[in-house]
């Protein structure tokens, strides 16, 4: 049996690499007080609709992390996405590859359907 995406064991690696949890973040509530501190500080980030348009979702990444990097002072920010959380990561890099390579040192998915769903293909949408 496979494992799954587990929060907790996430978080636990990152305190063990002296990491703070700043919070959870979304692009239209960007609060946390741990966004002016400096040094290693990890988000999660909750888009608005899981479900929903990638193209969208990664506009919406894209306006976190410019609040994170302005906020925080960092340079760049290390991506790591679960599931869709990947493809809309992966799609924040493409629309935005100019300015995007300045902003992101690097991109980390886990479980994420790049070449699609298995499912996908037992259901016609039109």
């Amino acid at each position: 049996e496979g494992k799954s995406w587990n929060k907790q064991a996430f978080r636990d690696y990152l305190k063990k690499q002296n990491y703070t949890f700043g919070g959870a973040l979304r692009s239209t509530s960007l609060q946390s007080p741990l966004l002016k501190t400096k040094g290693k500080v990890y988000f999660f980030i909750e888009l608005s609709d899981p479900s929903g348009n990638i193209n969208t979702l990664s506009k919406e990444l894209a306006i976190t992390i410019d609040k994170v990097l302005f906020e925080t002072g960092a340079k760049k920010v290390v991506l790591c996405g679960f599931s869709m959380g990947g493809l809309v990561a992966r799609q924040y890099l493409l629309n935005n590859y100019d300015i995007a390579s300045q902003k992101v040192y690097r991109l980390v998915t886990l479980s994420t359907p790049h070449l699609g769903s298995p499912l996908a293909k037992c259901f016609k949408i039109f």
